[in-house]
């Protein structure tokens, strides 16, 4: 199944290339009857709106989208909202369309982009995420290569048809990409990261048997300076560190009785 998923990356790798590469030329001969500079000055703006498109959707929007549509739609709809972008790119018939068309599929592509990295993490062993992201990448790297010239004779021989061509790719991407997300259960922490919990202060006495796991955050914390009251000792039971929230599990009979955090801090301090 993961490399159904490394090769998505074929599909949606070569979009930045194919676009810096070809797009130039394209608004210079169809808008400004070639000339250069017009040409360039607004591919310009649209290589600006892309910016703009990465840095305010991951930062501002992604989240609340992805909790309005949930994991799966921000695929769709990401997908979607590529394909519509690149078929308004090659339907333009003024400069302002193009540039329009051109933050349509910028803003898709952020919505969809960080699914991938997601269903990485799903499939791959977590010993071996660094080599799964390396495969990810070579497959990516490989499409950027081969990507301008197997599009060279589709724009020689009719120019809009590139993007077209380009809303192709991303349509098998998504497919990939939706199905990839179908068959896989994400694993129980992510779940746990996805549900609301009551807020149980960490000092706060536990029912017998149970303990509160430490977040991704607060094992960095206890590294130093040891486990506070009421948390299970993330070393002694095995919890890998990862990004996820506190949460209560049960622990063994020998564990319940849990070190202080003032008595970890003053060894600590001694040493």
């Amino acid at each position: 199944m993961i490399w159904v998923l490394f090769s998505a990356n074929l599909f949606v790798a070569p979009l930045s290339v194919i676009f810096d590469t070809f797009a130039n030329i394209y608004v210079r001969d169809l808008f400004y009857d070639g000339d250069k500079d017009k040409g360039t000055q607004l591919f310009s703006h649209c290589v600006a709106v892309i910016g703009v498109c990465l840095l305010i959707i991951p930062m501002i929007l992604y989240e609340p989208f992805k909790r309005c549509v949930g994991f799966n739609g921000t695929i769709v709809i990401g997908g979607v909202t590529i394909i519509i972008g690149l078929i308004g790119n090659g339907a333009a018939t003024t400069p302002t369309l193009f540039l329009l068309s051109t933050a349509v599929w910028a803003s898709g592509f952020q919505l969809l982009g960080p699914a991938i990295p997601v269903l990485i993490t799903r499939l791959a062993d977590p010993t071996a995420f660094g080599r799964a992201f390396g495969f990810f990448m070579s497959f990516g790297n490989f499409s950027r290569m081969a990507g301008p010239s197997l599009m060279a004779p589709v724009f020689n021989w009719k120019r809009n048809w590139i993007f077209y061509g380009m809303a192709a790719s991303i349509s098998v991407m998504a497919m990939i990409l939706l199905g990839v997300a179908i068959a896989t259960t994400p694993p129980a922490a992510a779940q746990g990261a996805c549900q609301e919990e009551e807020d149980v202060p960490a000092s706060a006495p536990q029912p017998a048997g149970l303990a509160r796991v430490l977040s991704g955050a607060t094992s960095d914390a206890a590294m130093m300076f040891g486990n506070l009251p009421g948390q299970a000792p993330w070393r002694d039971k095995g919890l890998a560190r990862s990004l996820q929230r506190a949460r209560t599990v049960a622990i063994a009979q020998q564990d319940r009785r849990l070190p202080m955090l003032g008595d970890r801090m003053e060894r600590h301090s001694s040493a």
